[in-house]
Parts: structure tokens; C-alpha cells; sequence
């Protein structure tokens, strides 16, 4: 019997030391100021629900569609349907030459299992509050303050609120 992805994490840190897994720094997206930016992450695939074995295989594509990393074939197996297994990959020193809605595809014997997008966007860092010559006297009265040293997640360059208006995800 087949299994079902339970799930698919990218994130920046599995801790090696930990005796469960635990996925540090979770995303969606990855936002920077220049490119090409590159990075590292791990995917984490976790299967369960299935006995047998098995061939992963994980596809990062680019906006165009053309593949800018594949894992290859990585098998796997499951003794009997109460036996999880989990799959992680580590990404070292991605290259994206360009922002756009790139596409993470999970296939499972050859066949496609899951299909998300996974943003790579570029943002403007704006100048924090104590690097700007605006005093609190001459602030706006309809800006909201924020605690001392505090930046908000736009001036990080994280969560965008919006996916491009021509996505299309790829077949799941």
C-alpha cells in the first residue's frame, strides 16, 4: 500500500541534538534585498500510512519551469502502516539568480505526490525608526508607535501578503 505525505516542511535548522525532529524557522517565502541570493535550508517529507518500499524524489523548479535542483531518486522503506518515515534534505548554497513564484514538487514513485509554491521575492530594507531624521513630535498622529527597538515584519522583509496574480500550481 502506498503511503500519504503527512507532511512537507522547508525550513533553515533541524537541530541534529534534538531526540524528535524539530523544524526551526519555518517559511513560505524567502525575501531578499539583492540577487542572486543564495541560502541554505532543509525540506523535511514525512511519510506514514503505508507498507513497502519506496523512491522519493524532490524537484525545486524555477518560474520558468525548468528544474534548478532535483535530489534524485532517495528510497525508502515502511515495515508495516504504523511505521513513519521522514525524508530530510539539505539544500547547500542554493543560487536564485532572480525573484519569482518558484514551484517544490514531491513525487513518489515517480508520480507527483504534492506541488507548492515557494515565493523568492525582493524587498526594499527601509531605514529603522532611529536612522531617520523624523522626530516623534513631527510623526503623523495616525502612526502607530511600536515598542522601542521593535521593527515591523515588512521592515524585515518577511511575510508578503499577496501571491502573484498569475499563479497557477503545477499538477498534484
Amino acid at each position: 500500500m502506498k503511503p500519504s505525505l503527512q507532511f512537507s516542511v522547508p525550513c533553515l535548522n533541524i537541530p541534529e541534538e534534538a531526540r524528535l525532529p524539530s523544524f526551526e524557522n519555518v517559511f513560505y517565502e524567502l525575501p531578499s534585498p539583492d540577487f542572486p541570493f543564495t541560502v541554505d535550508f532543509f525540506l523535511a517529507n514525512g511519510w506514514c500510512a503505508g507498507q513497502g518500499r519506496f523512491v522519493q524524489e524532490v524537484r525545486l523548479l524555477r518560474p520558468d519551469g525548468q528544474a534548478l535542483v532535483q535530489t534524485g531518486q532517495q528510497a525508502f522503506e515502511l515495515p508495516h502502516e504504523l511505521q513513519p518515515y521522514m525524508v530530510i534534505n539539505k539544500f547547500q548554497g542554493l543560487q536564485f539568480e532572480a525573484p519569482g513564484v518558484y514551484r517544490i514538487q514531491v513525487l513518489l514513485d515517480g508520480e507527483p505526490r504534492l506541488d507548492y509554491p515557494l515565493e523568492i521575492r525582493q524587498f526594499i530594507p527601509t531605514a529603522h525608526p532611529s536612522e531617520t531624521s523624523q522626530t516623534q513630535e513631527s510623526a503623523p498622529a495616525s502612526s502607530p508607535s511600536q515598542p522601542p527597538g521593535s521593527q515591523s515584519p515588512q521592515e524585515e522583509g518577511f511575510l508578503s501578503p499577496s501571491v502573484p496574480p498569475n499563479y497557477k500550481p503545477g499538477p498534484t
